[in-house]
């Protein structure tokens, strides 16, 4: 596991680059695939802002250990949201992301038709369809998200 200051500049940095990603390549280049592109980097981004919390309550024995497993990690983090005023809304969004990269990789077709990235798992007759729009809601949600942990965080990046 990395160090919480580590994981907030790794966080911070997969954010900027989903960022330029939606608002600056997609823009000039057209391609859907920039849509998995962005959806990538803003899981790993709140993945590794959620680390780093957890890290950091860690350290400072506000929890004992950090779980390896997603749904572990988002519990014990979810029970530290109140503390650092982190809402449910912020909680679930983590949920959909984790959720939409699971679904991408267990697809067993992927396409783009017109606008939208489309998966299709056809075991269970689920298609999802990743527009840049969707991620660019997600860019909006996930930027106050980071700057609560950054907050959060800011005393430990002084010491």
């Amino acid at each position: 596991m990395q160090s919480s200051i580590t994981s907030l500049q790794l966080a911070n940095r997969q954010l900027r680059t989903a960022d330029h990603i939606a608002y600056v390549t997609f823009p000039l280049i057209k391609d859907n695939k920039l849509i998995v592109a962005v959806l990538e980097n803003l899981n790993n981004a709140v993945s590794n802002a959620v680390d780093a919390l957890l890290v950091n309550e860690k350290n400072t024995r506000g929890i004992s250990i950090i779980p390896e497993d997603f749904e572990l990690k988002r519990q014990a983090f979810a029970s530290l949201a109140l503390k650092y005023g982190i809402s449910p809304d912020e909680i679930s969004m983590i949920s959909e992301l984790r959720n939409m990269v699971v679904q991408r990789k267990k697809s067993q077709m992927e396409f783009i038709r017109k606008d939208k990235y489309v998966l299709w798992d056809t075991q269970q007759g689920k298609i999802k369809e990743l527009t840049m729009g969707l991620m660019k809601e997600y860019l909006i949600r996930v930027k106050p998200f980071m700057g609560k942990i950054n907050g959060a965080l800011q005393n430990v990046r002084r010491i």
